[in-house]
């Protein structure tokens, strides 16, 4: 069977989306299906066609995501964007499966022709909360096109008007813990983008008033983004990284607001803190699997002092991530599609 993954960025661009593509395409590809990923090119040097670990990977130009935000030159781009998924059709006409991972409103020009292989994937939001009734109404309206949907995360029926037909939270892709690598007392570690929606404001305002009290306390932020000079002034910025999990088994505490980082904290049998300032942060939260392993909170002084009396069993907390594996949530699109 040919499948194909239509995604807006994938690897080398580090980010959730990007590994859950690459995860399920690499179980699907030792199944024996050959998988095909059409995404955009974010940085101008990838090639735009080439085979990587038996996937075969198409980009769109990275010209065409270079545009600005007046309503002209978002035309444009979209323009150009359709112009080159109808140059592309035959890809698409070859597809057993067509499966969108949040970017549905690419494959307008050509869905009357593939409609009935469509499906789709709805990731997370768009980090604008209370959400917008404009992005609730293009996903329901995806989702109504769409054969079927998955959400990652349960959380995501409260907040958008559209019903998945499965929900997913992937998996960690850490494998084993590092070897050499050791715990450092009073090291803490945080993964993802310095971003607003990842609510950096808080995990600054933690680390200070810690740091504030336990003068020994370092910490370390792996990623990058806009709250990166405000980072610097508390520790040091790897910028991004292939291979986190050597900073996360150096970790005593790692600091973590997605699932993904959440997933490979806790794979290392990692103390984890995710704090969130609205609604929609704290049930994307509470409706992990894991959420009892995780310290949570919307205000300092109560993560400090649920850190206070933490208790952690390294081996319990490993022992649950055994239970998921993306051989699992292949087998959810799998199902998914009917095979």
């Amino acid at each position: 069977m040919k499948v194909i993954h239509l995604a807006p960025w994938y690897l080398p661009r580090i980010g959730g989306v990007e590994t859950h593509v690459h995860s399920i395409a690499q179980e699907m590809k030792k199944d024996g299906h050959r998988v095909q990923v059409v995404t955009g090119q974010h940085q101008p040097g990838h090639r735009l066609e080439h085979t990587e670990q038996g996937i075969e990977v198409r980009r769109v130009p990275y010209q065409l995501f270079r545009t600005g935000s007046s309503i002209g030159e978002k035309s444009r781009f979209k323009l150009g964007l359709w112009q080159w998924i109808l140059d592309h059709r035959h890809l698409f006409a070859q597809a057993d499966v067509v499966h969108v991972h949040d970017v549905f409103w690419w494959l307008l020009p050509i869905f009357p022709q593939i409609a009935s292989r469509t499906f789709v994937t709805f990731h997370g939001w768009e980090g604008v909360y209370p959400v917008p009734a404009s992005n609730k109404l293009v996903r329901w309206a995806a989702a109504q096109l769409a054969r079927r949907s998955i959400h990652v995360g349960d959380w995501i029926s409260e907040f958008y008007w559209d019903r998945p037909d499965a929900v997913t939270y992937g998996a960690p892709t850490i494998d084993r813990q590092p070897y050499g690598v050791s715990t450092r007392l009073g090291q803490y570690v945080f993964v993802g983008r310095l971003v607003k929606e990842n609510e950096l404001e808080l995990y600054l305002k933690l680390m200070t008033s810690i740091k504030k009290d336990r003068p020994g306390v370092s910490v370390t932020w792996v990623g990058d983004g806009p709250f990166r000079p405000e980072c610097e002034r508390l520790g040091s910025v790897t910028g991004w990284s292939d291979d986190i999990a050597p900073q996360l088994a150096r970790a005593e505490v790692v600091l973590a607001s997605s699932y993904l980082s959440i997933w490979q904290a806790l794979k290392l049998g990692k103390p984890v803190v995710s704090l969130y300032s609205q609604p929609l942060k704290r049930r994307y939260l509470e409706t992990f699997p894991g959420y009892r392993y995780l310290v949570t909170g919307s205000r300092v002084a109560d993560v400090r002092q649920q850190l206070s009396r933490l208790q952690i069993n390294s081996a319990t907390i490993k022992a649950f991530t055994r239970g998921f594996s993306w051989r699992q949530v292949a087998e959810t699109y799998y199902q998914l599609w009917g095979w």
